[in-house]
């Protein structure tokens, strides 16, 4: 019955899913942010996450520190996509993106909100494709899980747009944050 309605409303579908997964990734990266951490754990996070930090940007390179941002991110977005493990690797990172956050902000000693953080032009199109993301690995799911039944099978077509907007997307969030890293505001 659901693979059914999948199928009849595909784009109606993902677009829901889309606009769930969104609420959903938000509220864990709230969650996050808002879990308690001594300074001690922060600062040892931190300086774990110092050497992927030093990997990515590339100080004074706008385009440099753009390409790392977007290779970093579309590699996640690419396994998200995955039926099955997609949504819930996606929702783990939304919390763990939200924790890190907060670590990140009480090591800096600056007094930022989570909004400073999330209502960022670069981070609402980062979730977007996320949520995207998400929602196309729940949209698989079904009928991964009825494959082999001599079910209709469903075209890649729309995924591989799907993808193609992601990435576009992450594209555009990456020029936007690696300008904010360059200039200092981030």
């Amino acid at each position: 019955m659901v693979t059914g309605f999948f199928l009849r409303h595909p784009y109606a579908t993902r677009m829901a899913l889309t606009l769930v997964f969104f609420g959903v990734l938000s509220a864990l990266l709230v969650a996050g942010f808002s879990t308690p951490v001594s300074m001690e754990e922060a600062r040892a996070t931190v300086e774990k996450l110092r050497p992927l930090f030093e990997a990515i940007i590339k100080r004074g390179d706008v385009e440099g520190t753009a390409w790392n941002v977007f290779v970093h991110n579309a590699m996640m977005t690419l396994i998200a996509n995955t039926p099955l493990l997609g949504f819930p690797l996606m929702m783990f990172s939304a919390y763990q993106t939200g924790l890190t956050a907060k670590m990140l902000v009480m090591v800096s000693g600056r007094n930022i909100g989570f909004g400073q953080i999330y209502y960022r032009p670069h981070t609402i199109l980062e979730l977007l494709a996320y949520s995207m993301a998400a929602a196309e690995s729940a949209y698989l799911t079904p009928f991964l899980m009825r494959r082999g039944r001599g079910e209709e099978k469903i075209s890649l077509a729309p995924t591989i747009a799907v993808v193609i907007l992601e990435l576009s997307l992450l594209w555009a969030a990456s020029l936007l944050e690696s300008q904010l890293i360059i200039s200092g505001g981030v």
